[in-house]
């Protein structure tokens, strides 16, 4: 026999880290690139400048500095580093730790050129591009 509620007293509300959009029956797991407070209806996406590799996330806190070598400039960004060469950022340009809207131009008589994005040199141009080109 299914128990139906019968007043709004009877709903429960969604927990941290889960969404619970209208007409849904079961609480949804908040996605990488959002977090989800107590009682959302839908999920909170990380800030530009911010992304969350993990779902369940609670709270804005979650949302990290972007990293190294990489450039967050849209909103609601999971796992930057699984995206390859897509937020990595580019020749010519550096972005250091934390300040990932845009790729910082290297200065003028000077320039960054690492070669090839494969495994190895990805990891090589995450750190040398933080301060230097």
């Amino acid at each position: 026999m299914t128990v139906a509620a019968k007043q709004v007293t009877e709903c429960t509300a969604c927990q941290p880290g889960f969404f619970c959009p209208s007409e849904n029956v079961e609480p949804q797991e908040c996605p990488p690139g959002a977090y989800c407070p107590y009682d959302s209806s839908q999920p909170v996406l990380c800030p530009k400048g911010t992304y969350n590799p993990r779902n369940k996330s609670m709270s804005l806190a979650e949302c990290q500095g972007c990293l190294a070598g990489y450039f967050c400039n849209l909103t609601g960004l999971g796992n930057v580093v699984a995206f390859g060469s897509k937020y990595l950022c580019p020749l010519g340009s550096y972005c250091p730790s934390g300040n990932g809207l845009k790729p910082i131009p290297c200065l003028a008589g000077t320039y960054f050129d690492n070669g090839t994005l494969g495994n190895e040199s990805v990891s090589k141009n995450l750190a040398t591009s933080i301060n230097s080109c």
